[in-house]
């Protein structure tokens, strides 16, 4: 079958046509928030290069996801992957880079030339040396489109005896693989068209005082993360909150500090509530287990799904209509990716509830106000509402007010505008002397009406103006002292 794509899905997928029929070798992102359809825009990019695509998935639960889309077009596929038991080379393969990074002569042999990547943020590491770009130099693909959620990446920085952590945005790291974009679905746009769920949120207090901050800065550490949870009374509040959410909610997922939490918890709602009502999936469960409780979960037999280190990605579920987060975090990817678990629209879903049982929002913000975007004077950014959260210290406060400040300033200490060099500064009174123009200095070239009274109160202490050089500059200064603006 062939999916009817929504408008934002067929504005994306011009682009990526786009980048396939030109002249272009550069490897290329496409941005898409969670809940915008990827596997389809996958499939359609797949469909789109014909033969010859490898497209790379990060996880077995991807992969088969991403597959099964394709592979629904009536475009035969096949699955080179040890997670999945399956490694068969064709002319369109899904393939996991651990697997398929062994078999890269036989690919180059076949004419494998387009690589797709999906999660391209995460496991692709732009380093020298490293597994990806040891893939990636050997092959050599002609077209490379990498497709995302979270275009960022976690890097660890120092400076001097202090360390900390910041979101990288991918293109505006060193080095860098993926430099250009050549799309961008943004929340807003799927939210005005319907395709996202209304989110209701409810916000609880949390004390964070034992909360401490990893060795780099990224995360807080499991134990201080127990220990508040534990501190906050936390795993009750959010029994005794389940107790009328699962007479409210249809299907419920819970998001722990710990494996021990979880089966707790599920084992106090099945034997006080109804037995069945609540599983448990962590990043240990095995395979076939995970895959049937996944299963009941979806088609409501079980309700409640408590997990820890699990489903936070990849997990494709519409008819989820809550999501309870009841552990803290200092991560905006992971707080964004699990409260994406539940904007996937489905009919007869009008709104789902986000309980965020730590006020993690606090620190993150709402994710209906984030946006990707190329901001004039500063490049591309990730931003939540006002406030920039990449390329700068996690827990800073940086506005696009402030981005705009800065730019301002650039561009006057360079004179890039003329527009800039000739606009007096606000509020400074005219004088005959303003248009001016400044004959030395870092503002040569500036009219005086427009050169920082910073820089005049410098010159006026510094300058020997006994010498009878530089009159009309020192007349203006001096009307400035007159006026009271030095």
């Amino acid at each position: 079958m062939i999916y009817r794509l929504r408008p934002y899905q067929e504005e994306c997928v011009k682009s990526i046509s786009d980048y396939i029929n030109s002249d272009r070798h550069d490897p290329v992102l496409v941005i898409g928030p969670v809940g915008c359809g990827k596997s389809i825009l996958i499939a359609e990019a797949a469909r789109l290069m014909g033969d010859k695509t490898l497209i790379l998935q990060p996880s077995r639960e991807l992969l088969i996801q991403n597959y099964c889309k394709l592979t629904s077009y009536g475009i035969p596929a096949t699955i080179y992957s040890a997670s999945c038991g399956k490694k068969e080379l064709s002319n369109m393969i899904y393939a996991t880079l651990g697997s398929i990074k062994k078999v890269v002569g036989q690919l180059k042999e076949m004419g494998i030339r387009n690589v797709l990547i999906d999660e391209a943020h995460a496991g692709y590491s732009p380093e020298d040396g490293s597994e990806f770009m040891t893939f990636m130099n050997e092959l050599k693909p002609r077209k490379v489109i990498g497709f995302t959620a979270t275009p960022c990446r976690l890097k660890n920085m120092s400076i001097g005896q202090t360390s900390y952590s910041q979101l990288n945005f991918i293109t505006r790291m060193r080095p860098v693989y993926f430099k250009n974009l050549i799309h961008v679905i943004q929340v807003e746009e799927m939210i005005r068209q319907g395709f996202w769920t209304p989110l209701k949120y409810e916000t609880w207090d949390f004390n964070e005082d034992a909360l401490k901050l990893n060795s780099n800065g990224s995360e807080y550490t499991a134990e201080s993360i127990s220990e508040a949870v534990r501190k906050n009374g936390l795993n009750n509040l959010i029994l005794r909150r389940l107790m009328v959410l699962k007479d409210i909610c249809r299907s419920i997922l819970v998001f722990m500090d710990s494996v021990e939490s979880c089966n707790t918890a599920a084992e106090w709602m099945n034997a006080k509530i109804c037995a069945g009502i609540a599983e448990v999936v962590h990043g240990g469960t095995p395979k076939k287990q995970r895959e049937a409780i996944v299963e009941r979960f979806k088609s409501g037999k079980t309700k409640v799904v408590f997990n820890y280190s699990a489903l936070g990605t990849g997990f494709d579920h519409p008819g989820l209509d809550c999501v309870i987060v009841g552990r803290p975090t200092f991560s905006f990817s992971s707080f964004y990716q699990w409260l994406g678990r539940a904007v996937r629209i489905k009919d007869g879903k009008d709104s789902a509830l986000v309980v965020d049982c730590c006020n993690n929002s606090s620190r993150f913000g709402d994710i209906r106000e984030l946006s990707i975007e190329n901001y004039k004077g500063y490049g591309w950014g990730m931003f939540i509402g006002d406030k920039l959260i990449t390329n700068i210290p996690m827990g800073d406060k940086v506005t696009k007010t402030d981005l705009d400040i800065k730019a301002a300033k650039k561009d006057r200490r360079r004179g890039l505008a003329q527009g800039v060099t000739a606009a007096p500064v606000p509020g400074r009174p005219d004088h005959p002397l303003g248009s001016t123009l400044m004959a030395f200095g870092k503002y040569c070239g500036w009219m005086l009406h427009s050169i920082p009274v910073s820089y005049f109160k410098f010159i006026n202490e510094t300058f020997d103006w006994d010498n009878g050089r530089n009159k009309e500059i020192k007349e203006y200064i001096d009307f400035l002292i007159k006026n009271n603006r030095l």
